[in-house]
């Protein structure tokens, strides 16, 4: 077994962007939007 970074525990698995995004950032008001930046660059 791969031991989990605390980033893998935070965030869903790929596929998180595409589902989560459209809803979430109009509940939000776009705070998903830097956070799936800064997920991508940690990436």
């Amino acid at each position: 077994m791969q031991r989990q970074s605390p980033i893998t525990k935070l965030f869903p698995p790929t596929g998180y962007l595409g589902t989560d995004r459209p809803s979430s950032e109009e509940k939000n008001g776009g705070i998903r939007k830097p956070m799936s930046k800064m997920r991508l660059n940690l990436e």
